[in-house]
């Protein structure tokens, strides 16, 4: 259920709902909340966000809509809002990053281009609305069922589709089982997961999406599509 309270959309909190997502808000906690946000506003977008952020402003992306996923802090979302989105709707499965991205709009003066909505996506995405840009910046290796997660979000992008995800190399898969072992004895509820390109890529291109840029930063692949246009 989604409850409106003071531009916040929430969804009613049950034994498994957002807060027992993989562990998501033991993860992201608000320590690290208060950590990243510190970074960005003492060093703006960097890594991989920053990748997207320049690749959508040569996009001219004025006047579009927003969709981030997972977005954490809000660092797409505010940024993208200086670039002259139109408004922008954040899913956050963490309360504290969730509460630190609400701060951040406050002191930069967009809060009411920003609604949020707090749970799992997958849960209850049939009820958002499609956006021209739809974003998961590092969301779905937090997420058990990677595929599930990119069905639901494809649906509601109309034009760009933005990924970034760890590769699926044997050395990334063997460095997540590793740390995956370590959280498993020091009874952490997170884990990291790696899903297949191969899978994901055919997922989305039978959507009716092409690949139109693709780089690395570090480990993780940076993918944006766009929907193909049928006259």
């Amino acid at each position: 259920m989604l409850i409106l309270h003071s531009g916040l959309f929430r969804l009613e909190d049950t034994p498994m709902s957002c807060c027992s997502i993989n562990g998501l808000y033991k993860m992201f906690n608000e320590s690290n909340a208060a950590k990243e946000l510190e970074k960005y506003r003492s060093k703006g977008p960097t890594g991989p966000t920053k990748e997207i952020l320049t690749f959508f402003t040569q996009e001219r992306v004025m006047g579009k809509t927003l969709l981030d996923i997972g977005g954490g802090v809000g660092i797409i979302q505010h940024e993208l809002i200086k670039e002259g989105i139109r408004n922008a709707i954040s899913v956050e499965a963490s309360p504290a990053y969730n509460n630190a991205s609400q701060l951040e709009a406050n002191a930069q003066g967009h809060e009411n281009k920003i609604d949020y909505y707090m749970g799992d996506f997958t849960t209850y995405s049939s009820q958002l609305p499609s956006t021209d840009v739809v974003t998961l910046d590092k969301v779905i290796c937090c997420y058990p069922n990677g595929e599930d997660l990119v069905s639901k979000s494809l649906i509601l992008s109309n034009e760009y589709y933005e990924l970034v995800y760890p590769s699926d190399n044997v050395f990334i898969k063997l460095g997540a089982s590793l740390l995956n072992f370590y959280k498993r004895l020091t009874k952490k509820d997170y884990r990291s997961y790696v899903h297949s390109r191969k899978k994901i890529h055919s997922l989305i291109q039978s959507n009716g999406f092409d690949k139109i840029f693709e780089t690395r930063s570090g480990f993780m692949m940076i993918e944006v599509y766009k929907k193909q246009v049928h006259n």
